[in-house]
């Protein structure tokens, strides 16, 4: 129907955690569904599942509260699917991660290469 809203769930939980990262990280569970507040340069590396079992679905977000970069990584066994690249564009730039397999993930947002 046209001009019919309806809400969508994204799988997160409100209010969101807002999680400070100042150096660089392995994911954890912990991450899942939370916005990482990253204030210095900084890799964040998604680990395989093996490692650190994410639910398909999850999702995390990156914000750049730093001119330095922000690179997300994906660890041994990892496919991260982006169109533009794993950095962050630069300071104030939101970009997202999404499990949506076993070991892969999409990012989207304002990214680079």
């Amino acid at each position: 129907m046209a001009g019919t809203w309806r809400p969508i769930n994204l799988g997160a939980t409100f209010p969101i955690s807002i999680v400070a990262v100042s150096t660089n990280k392995n994911l954890a569970l912990t991450d899942a569904d939370t916005l990482q507040n990253v204030t210095a340069e900084s890799i964040i590396t998604v680990l395989a599942n093996s490692s650190v079992a994410f639910d398909i679905g999850t999702t995390i977000v990156f914000y750049a509260g730093t001119a330095s970069a922000v690179t997300i990584a994906a660890g041994d066994g990892v496919t991260i699917n982006s169109e533009h690249g794993l950095v962050l564009n630069a300071q104030k730039s939101v970009a997202s991660i999404t499990k949506i397999a076993t070991d892969t993930w999409i990012a989207y947002g304002s990214l680079k290469t």
